[in-house]
């Protein structure tokens, strides 16, 4: 596994397969590697018989993850936008048809 994977994240996955194999449990982890996110799950196989076995997957999550950190980050530029406006904003959901208003800190309470 070391010549895989940097020695640290192949101790964990060993340490994991070890587990999942011990209590025959599913695990979700996720990681990161050289600037990509990944989640993997992994979990134990019983086949009548034989020996428990341990299968599993990973998949690419980077885009996902990328589009979350950017919604959030576009999210905290809104609020920071509406907190220092002296007037109102008005937000159109045309999903249901409803508007809701806000008005920055700075704006005058009646």
């Amino acid at each position: 596994m070391d010549e895989l994977f940097p020695s640290k994240l192949a101790k964990s996955m060993v340490a994991d397969d070890k587990k999942i194999l011990r209590l025959g449990k599913q695990i979700v982890v996720d990681e990161e590697l050289n600037g990509r996110y990944y989640t993997t799950i992994k979990f134990p196989m019983h086949i009548k018989g034989k020996r428990r076995y341990l299968a599993g997957y990973t998949i690419d999550v980077t885009e996902r993850k990328l589009a979350e950190q950017a919604l959030k980050e576009s999210r905290q530029r809104f609020q920071n936008l509406i907190e220092t406006l002296y007037d109102w904003v008005w937000e159109v959901d045309s999903t249901v048809g409803t508007r809701t208003s806000a008005a920055g800190e700075k704006y005058p309470r009646l």
